[in-house]
């Protein structure tokens, strides 16, 4: 069951994706994998934000979420006091500009 969606669908280019459960926009698709945990068909599932922060994993300054941040890159702002919301603004108009994790 998927997830309601609050903002507007990131473009995705290239090795750019968007988990299909939880909704959120991965840079790669190293970034996908490594929000998921646990074995294929035995209680796989999307890591909270704070499990995937604690693993090292950040959103990049396009909204998109990496392994870990690149030099010059900064995480997006958090909104609010609940550790799983991962805040940014994905209704951004720009062009994403491109960032490997």
């Amino acid at each position: 069951m998927s997830l309601p969606r609050s903002t507007p669908r990131p473009v995705l280019r290239g090795d750019r994706n968007e988990c299909p459960v939880c909704l959120l926009p991965f840079n790669s698709t190293a970034a996908f994998s490594k929000h998921k945990t646990g074995e294929i068909g035995a209680g796989r599932r999307c890591r909270t934000v704070s499990e995937m922060l604690d693993a090292g994993m950040a959103v990049n300054t396009s909204g998109f979420w990496v392994t870990r941040l690149m030099d010059g890159d900064v995480l997006a702002n958090r909104t609010g006091d609940d550790p799983d919301d991962c805040g940014g603004d994905r209704a951004d108009s720009k062009q994403p500009e491109e960032v490997v994790a």
